[in-house]
């Protein structure tokens, strides 16, 4: 291993040609060891990087294994648990075809022993493969193509940690005048967002087409999908993001994102096989003053998001309703104390070739025990009518645009509310239905829940 690579696993091999000294062989000592159990030794690992696929079967083919390596073998399997490789010869080569050979360090005794002939050949070799560009720059995403500062000064950390029953990965963190960037990738295994999927039955043609309700569901099922925040503490100092981005690899749409996610792979040797999330968060130096870090550290915290629950049905003043709180348990009385039908005359300036619905329903209620915004909400469960163009008028805006334009609530419909009311009621909270083109008296309400809050995680990064 090679500090600054993680778990990568190099072969280094003095008798090669100058250039050619290093090559990685895995991406971890597990894989390493399953390499071994499929070509019965080192060899063929090592000396892979020069062969062909036949090259590399023929060897294998005429190799003599000794009775004790084969014996080795079972009884390696037996106490690990692991398998032999399947495709040795791809994996490796598939690895050193995408590994930066320019980014492997060598000591000042390398260069004091290599003669400068042999360290002129081995800097042609290198020029002959291609790197990966790769820079980071502060307050720009991963899709700026142009850039107006100087690029961010790079920090190998290599950091290898699980949250939440995830696993986490921070290569690195970059620096500049400004302030800090740092990358945090989170891994997902293919398997659960195909199983996501499967479920969903999501589809190119379909994943626009889902309900409101169940887009939220999905969104809380999808592995992809955790919601989390990091704060740095520099020299004992904590520091809180103040911008960010993110995006995720999925393997079976490389080609669509290749042009995104290729530099992102390579530069940080990720298995391609998996799926990855990474964001990419911005820490201003503390009184715009850069530091010389000593100590760093990262906090993760968990972002919950709303959980739909129960769905229930109001026509009338005084009805009462009871359901469960699945974060908590806790059973709570909502009493509706007004339900009104109401009209509003909605209009958009410079928009008055559109008709807005205006039919709605309003509700107060009180709940027991009390529950506040934060801990959960309350929509409609169906959807407000769309806009639709007055006959004879025409619109600068296409139809899909028109219909982005907001109804009061959105799609949803508004969250539940608190509001002040006389003492004699006590407090009460308010919703509003969805907004329709004609009167109706019955609303089937959509109650949703915080999740439960995943501990947070500090993790020693220097």
């Amino acid at each position: 291993m090679i500090e600054g690579f993680g778990e990568l696993i190099f072969a280094i091999s003095p008798m090669n040609c100058p250039g050619e000294y290093v090559h990685p062989v895995a991406k971890s000592f597990d894989d390493f060891l399953r390499l071994l159990l499929v070509c019965d030794g080192d060899a063929a690992i090592e000396q892979c990087w020069q062969w062909s696929q036949e090259q590399f079967d023929q060897f294998m083919g005429e190799q003599q294994v000794l009775p004790e390596t084969k014996e080795a073998a079972m009884r390696l399997m037996e106490l690990t648990g692991l398998e032999p490789a399947e495709l040795p010869y791809k994996y490796i080569r598939d690895l050193q075809k995408s590994f930066n050979y320019k980014s492997i360090p060598f000591s000042e005794e390398y260069y004091e022993t290599v003669s400068p002939e042999d360290l002129e050949q081995a800097e042609e070799i290198l020029c002959e493969q291609p790197a990966t560009p790769w820079a980071v720059y502060y307050e720009e995403n991963f899709w700026a193509s142009q850039h107006k500062s100087e690029p961010c000064d790079e920090i190998s950390l290599e950091k290898h940690f699980q949250w939440a029953g995830r696993d986490w990965y921070i290569p690195s963190v970059y620096t500049c005048e400004k302030g800090m960037v740092a990358d945090i990738l989170m891994r997902v295994d293919t398997s659960k967002l195909q199983a996501f999927m499967d479920k969903w039955n999501v589809t190119p043609e379909n994943e626009f087409q889902f309900t409101p309700m169940q887009r939220r569901q999905m969104e809380l099922e999808n592995p992809l999908g955790f919601h989390f925040r990091t704060d740095m503490t520099i020299n004992g100092k904590p520091i809180r993001s103040n911008r960010g981005c993110s995006t995720a690899y999925v393997p079976f749409r490389y080609e669509i994102d290749r042009q995104e996610w290729e530099p992102i792979l390579d530069y940080y040797n990720l298995d391609r096989a998996s799926c990855w999330v990474i964001q990419r968060s911005c820490f201003p130096w503390i009184d715009g003053q850069p530091m010389d870090i000593v100590t760093m550290e990262v906090t993760m915290k968990h972002q919950p998001m709303f959980a739909p629950g129960e769905t229930f049905e109001t026509r009338a003043t005084g009805e009462v309703h009871t359901f469960q709180n699945p974060t908590t348990g806790t059973v709570h009385t909502l009493t509706v104390q007004e339900f009104e039908a109401k009209e509003m005359d909605i209009k958009f300036p410079g928009l008055k070739e559109r008709e807005y619905p205006p039919h709605h329903i309003a509700m107060a209620f009180s709940l027991e025990p009390e529950l506040s915004q934060t801990e959960f909400s309350i929509t409609d469960s169906l959807q407000s009518d769309e806009p639709r163009v007055i006959p004879g008028c025409t619109s600068g805006y296409s139809s899909k645009e028109a219909e982005a334009i907001g109804i009061i609530g959105g799609a949803d419909g508004p969250t539940a509310i608190i509001m002040g009311t006389p003492e004699s009621k006590g407090q009460l909270h308010a919703a509003v239905s969805r907004f329709c083109f004609e009167p109706f008296d019955t609303v089937r309400w959509q109650l949703s829940f915080k999740e439960k809050q995943i501990k947070e995680k500090s993790v020693e990064l220097m």
